[in-house]
C-alpha cells in the first residue's frame, strides 16, 4: 500500500516557489511513497525560511511537532493520505488517527 505525495523544497526563495505556504500545488511534482507523506518547515524569529515536501521514511522520527531553538523553529508533519502533505496543517496524521479512534471508542462505550 502506499500513497501519492507532493515532492518540493524552497529554502530562502530559492527552489519551487509554489512549495511555500500557502501552498501552490501547479506545477509542483507527485512521487509514489510506500509508508506516507512528510512536510518539514522551517521558520527564523517568525519567518518562514524553508519547506520541504517529500516521502516519510519510517525510519526518520515524526513527532507532528515543532523544536524551537535559537530563534528557529522546525516542524515535521507526517500523513497517510494521497497528497495530504499539500496543505498547510495536515489532516490526516499517522497519530491523530488512533488517538481519534480511541476517544471515538470511550465515547461510544459511555454511551
Amino acid at each position: 500500500m502506499g500513497v501519492q505525495c507532493y515532492s518540493c523544497s524552497v529554502v530562502d526563495g530559492v527552489g519551487d516557489p509554489g512549495c511555500a505556504d500557502p501552498f501552490n500545488s501547479e506545477g509542483i511534482r507527485t512521487e509514489y511513497c510506500t509508508n506516507g507523506c512528510k512536510k518539514d518547515t522551517d521558520t527564523k524569529n517568525g519567518r518562514e525560511i524553508g519547506v520541504v515536501r517529500s516521502c516519510w521514511d519510517r525510519s526518520a522520527p515524526c513527532s507532528d511537532e515543532c523544536q524551537s531553538f535559537d530563534g528557529n523553529t522546525e516542524c515535521v508533519y507526517c500523513c497517510a493520505g494521497n497528497l495530504c502533505n499539500g496543505g498547510g496543517a495536515l489532516s490526516a496524521s499517522f497519530f491523530a488517527i488512533p488517538i481519534a479512534a480511541i476517544v471515538a471508542a470511550s465515547l461510544q462505550s459511555a454511551i
